[in-house]
């Protein structure tokens, strides 16, 4: 089967336009996005919810914390339908997780399973004899929703390694520790939890990103972080050699 796979997009339509556009178009069987899928809504959904606020209630006058909040909640769940819509027009499924800064706004809102975009945490799914397997938690990072300390990972872990084998394309937000997980002050950040997983289980691929800066291939692992590498990922998994992809 072969993929194309990215991370971190952060909500930019430009990057989602692109990622659709080439998976539509080229030799894929299938889309894999590692999560950090929108960070704050856009200035434009949430002047259209502000606006729609303001005509319900017949008013304009400054809106209180709570007003804001319920903006904010809509301007998300607005960008993440057009976000969504622009995957559909790949006409190829998608599998998807959620990273931590999708958690900075709306109480943290998990992207439902839509059609052909599949989110995939703590879950299997097989598509053309290929199995998916999804964990969207980061170590604590930014106090999101979507973040665990490792002893809650390892207790995740227990029900999760049961789902994944040798031919699994594991697709997580965060890197293990000590792969494609170092930060500009040479630390290595990834989770310990997760890398004994992986030694564990050794999925024939893991994806991940979240750490802008390691973009990059290490055998199996793969860090698909867009935002400064401005690339994606092509993957073929019987062969599994990986191209990057502008």
């Amino acid at each position: 089967m072969k993929l194309l796979f990215t991370s971190d997009l952060h909500g930019r339509e430009a990057a989602y336009s692109r990622f659709s556009d080439l998976l539509r178009d080229g030799e894929y069987h299938a889309g894999v996005i590692a999560g950090d899928l929108m960070t704050f809504p856009s200035e434009k959904a949430i002047e259209k919810a502000t606006d729609a606020y303001r005509r319900l209630r017949a008013g304009g006058s400054r809106l209180s914390a709570d007003q804001r909040s319920f903006v904010e909640r809509t301007a998300i769940k607005d960008d993440e339908r057009t976000l969504k819509g622009l995957l559909k027009q790949s006409g190829k499924i998608v599998f998807f997780v959620m990273g931590n800064d999708d958690g900075l706004l709306g109480d943290g809102a998990e992207w439902a399973s839509d059609g052909m975009v599949v989110n995939v945490n703590m879950r299997r799914a097989t598509y053309r004899g290929v199995p998916f397997v999804g964990y969207q938690f980061t170590n604590p990072y930014v106090g999101g929703p979507f973040e665990k300390a490792e002893r809650e990972q390892e207790a995740d872990f227990v029900a999760l390694e049961r789902l994944i084998d040798r031919d699994t394309v594991l697709i997580t937000h965060g890197p293990p520790a000590g792969i494609l997980d170092l930060v500009d002050d040479g630390l290595h950040v990834g989770s310990m939890a997760l890398r004994r997983l992986v030694d564990r289980r050794r999925p024939r691929l893991h994806l991940f990103g979240h750490i802008h800066q390691a973009f990059g291939i290490e055998g199996t692992s793969l860090n698909g972080a867009y935002p400064h590498s401005r690339k994606f990922v092509a993957i073929d998994t019987e062969t599994l050699v990986t191209t990057p992809v502008e």
